[in-house]
This record gives structure tokens, sequence and C-alpha cells, in this order.
């Protein structure tokens, strides 16, 4: 049974820019300001992310909303790929779409509000396209078998929290999210890295077992970056939270790890840390 609250729809179009973006806003009924809003893009799974009970339940426990964002071509010119590069218009269409839900819904906060992006494969793009845009409006980016990076300032993404999840078909080292993970790391990016050995491309039930470290991380997230006032994001550094040893499963506060730390993944507290052993099944948790 989902959590009982507000879902709003909004659209815009941008003719000269060839996008739309059509977005479902949900927002928990005892939530009464906003304080941070997750984005859930449409492609693959994105729709399953935001109709989790588990989700919503997450939204409640952090003030937060959950919009469901789908940007797609007004000609139908432009590819779907394509679309999913926030720059080409669908950056602008979402801003304008939540000045929209603004007003309709009485959340006035919602446009200024701070961003989380969940993508899905290929819809992580559009999360990691906009965080190069506006990285004081980004709280942190979660890819789920997808997110590399490329093309981006590397300087200003490795400011924003990530959390990159790969399957059994791109394991590392070739996987391209584990080279975007590895560049970040190298420069003290508080970037986390996750495979899940056992998970087919786009496997639902995958999807839900990744909760044991997708929603600790984002309620970490939320709660280590955005002030109390939801105005401004505090930055997070690399000695802030716990590490974990993609090799060995092991995890340890950051003065407590004991192994090459830029080679390990941030995680942004103890229960992350615990979702992550459980997740990549590397080894048991403690």
């Amino acid at each position: 049974m989902l959590l009982a609250g507000l879902e709003l729809a909004a659209a815009v179009n941008l003719l000269q820019k060839d996008v739309k973006v059509v977005g479902t806003l949900f927002v928990p009924r005892k939530v009464s300001r906003v304080r941070a809003v997750i984005v859930a893009v449409e492609w693959g799974r994105g729709f399953d992310f935001y109709n989790d009970s588990q989700v919503r339940k997450l939204m409640e426990a952090t003030d937060s909303g959950l919009l469901f964002a789908r940007m797609t071509s007004v000609s139908t010119q432009l590819s779907g790929a394509a679309v999913m590069n926030a720059s080409v218009g669908g950056a602008d269409g979402l801003l304008l779409i939540l000045q929209k839900l603004a007003q309709e819904s009485g959340h006035q906060e919602l446009t200024d509000a701070a961003l989380l992006f969940w993508g899905h494969s290929g819809g992580a793009v559009f999360g990691t396209t906009f965080a190069a845009l506006h990285p004081h409006r980004t709280i942190g980016l979660v890819g789920y078998q997808g997110g590399a990076v490329s093309g981006a300032d590397m300087k200003v993404l490795s400011e924003i929290p990530a959390l990159f999840f790969t399957d059994r078909d791109g394991a590392a080292p070739s996987d391209r999210s584990w080279t975007s993970w590895n560049n970040g790391r190298s420069v003290g990016a508080p970037w986390t890295f996750a495979i899940q050995a056992d998970a087919a491309h786009g496997d639902l039930d995958s999807l839900k077992r990744a909760n044991d470290l997708t929603l600790p991380w984002i309620s970490a997230v939320i709660r280590q970056r955005v002030s109390p006032d939801g105005r401004t994001l505090r930055v997070v550094t690399d000695g802030s939270g716990w590490l974990g040893n993609n090799r060995t499963g092991e995890v340890a506060s950051y003065s407590g790890f004991h192994g090459a730390k830029a080679e390990a993944s941030w995680l942004p507290d103890e229960p992350t840390a615990r979702g992550w052993q459980v997740v990549t099944a590397l080894s048991a948790a403690k």
C-alpha cells in the first residue's frame, strides 16, 4: 500500500529547444515543507523506483518530494539518448516544471529546492549533465546500472556525492561507470561504487534489493548536504564518512581505514556502509 500524499502533474514545451518535460510530483501528507526533491528519470526502471513503497516512506522520513520526470523531443527528431543530455533543454524544462508545481501545490519552496537525481542505465546521464550545469542545486547522483561521467568538468562534479551501481554484465574494471568512479576517487570525490554481481540489467528484483544501499545512502546524503532551512548545500569531504574496500568488502570509518583510501568507495555513514556490504555481497555485515 502506497503512502498517502499529494500527487500533481505538470508539463512544459520548449519549442525552440525541441524538448518537452512532463513531471509527476508526490509529496507525503506529513511533509509540511519540502527540504529536497528526489528526481526519478523516466528511463528503464525509473517508474518502478518512483512507485516503490520503500522509496515513498523515505520521502516522509527525509521531508522530501519525489518527482518522476519524462524528457522527450517535441518534433520526435531528437533521440531519447540525446534528450537525456540536460544541456539540450531538459534542465531548463525541469526547473520550469518545479516552478509550476510550486504554485499549484502550495509548496513554494519547490521553486528553489535542491535536487537529488536517480536514473537507471542511460537515464543516469540526465543527472550528471544537470549537475554540471547546476552544481549548487544538486544534492547528489545515483546511477543505477549506469552513470558514466564524460565530457563534464570533473572539478565541479567531484564535489557532488554520487553512487554508481553496475550489474553482472558490467563488472569492473571494464565498466564505464567504474572508470568514472575511479577518476572521481583519484581527486577525492565522495563517490560510491557497488557491484551487484548477480543482477541482470533491468531486473526488477535486483533493483529492489539495491534499496539496502540506495535508501540509507540517499538519507545520509540529504542529511549531510541540505542545510536546516533547505536553502544551501553543505560540502561533504572524503574524510567525513566511511570507506569500503571494493575487493574485500571490508568497511571502516575514514580514520580507521588502513587500505588505499583513493581506491576505496566513499560511504556517508555506518548504516550505508553496512548496506553496501549486503548489496555487494563481498563480505558479511558485522
